[in-house]
């Protein structure tokens, strides 16, 4: 017999998971936010969410090491690094003993796996989380740039928050850095008048991106499904080479995000 916690369970998993498969399709945004607060999920808790998330830049600077640079390179290194788009965020987590959980996140660019310890505070309502997490850069191709990049990388959050009385609100605001390794090819612009059977020239490009910055989040809840809001502001230092090129961008990014998230408890 199907009972009313069960059918309720149904309908939120049929829920998340439609939503998730249609902001699967969006384009592939530079930032993962956390949407999660301090406080660890109780052993055998999981949450299971999805929504969007942007990355909008505020500002940008582009320097030439060395080589002649020719229109889009530029372009091309921040792609690589940082792009600015909106993005779906697909996301799950899992509580477990010793104040410890993990999840894993999608975000159309970046598969990431992370776990974390979180430490109440005073008489619990306040809680700090230490994580760390790996990630990998997913080769997908930006036709208009004509650019294939992969890579992987990793960063280390810390976040403070405050949970209110039953957990059904909590605010959070944190620290996070980290560092990736990028790699792929530009294919050059195909000349009038060539065979188009012939494979196009291309350029290699290899390069490391490094980011760091703040964030600051909260969630409500109403029966088993949470709204989750993050603002993250982060300063992004990419260097890498493109063909015979060398560039370095840096560049400040703006990311709101926003999911709707199942608790099964």
């Amino acid at each position: 017999m199907k009972t009313p916690g069960f059918r309720l369970l149904v309908d939120v998993i049929s829920r998340v998971a439609g939503l998730g498969a249609l902001l699967a399709g969006v384009a592939c945004g530079g930032g993962v936010p956390l949407m999660h607060g301090a406080h660890p999920l109780a052993p055998g808790h999981v949450r299971l969410g999805a929504g969007l998330s942007a990355s909008l830049t505020a500002s940008e600077a582009a320097k030439i090491v060395s080589g002649a640079v020719v229109d889009g390179d530029a372009a091309v290194l921040q792609e690589a690094a940082a792009p600015s788009a909106l993005a779906p965020w697909i996301g799950g987590r899992m509580g477990f003993e010793g104040g410890y959980d993990a999840g894993l996140t999608y975000t159309g660019r970046v598969i990431r796996l992370d776990g974390r310890r979180s430490f109440s505070l005073g008489d619990g309502g306040m809680a700090l989380s230490l994580g760390l997490a790996a990630s990998g850069v997913l080769p997908k191709r930006h036709d208009d740039l004509g650019l294939r990049t992969g890579g992987f990388g990793a960063d280390l959050p810390i976040v403070l928050g405050y949970r209110g009385s039953g957990g059904r609100y909590a605010v959070w605001l944190g620290l996070r850095g980290g560092a990736e390794i990028l790699n792929g090819q530009r294919e050059r612009v195909q000349d009038a008048g060539l065979d188009p059977l012939v494979p196009l020239p291309s350029d290699a490009l290899e390069a490391w991106h490094a980011q760091g910055g703040a964030l600051l989040g909260f969630r409500i809840g109403v029966g088993r499904i949470d709204a989750v809001f993050e603002l993250g502001g982060a300063m992004h230092f990419a260097r890498g080479s493109l063909g015979e090129v060398e560039l370095e961008i840096r560049r400040f990014d703006v990311r709101p995000a926003t999911a709707l998230v199942g608790r099964f408890d």
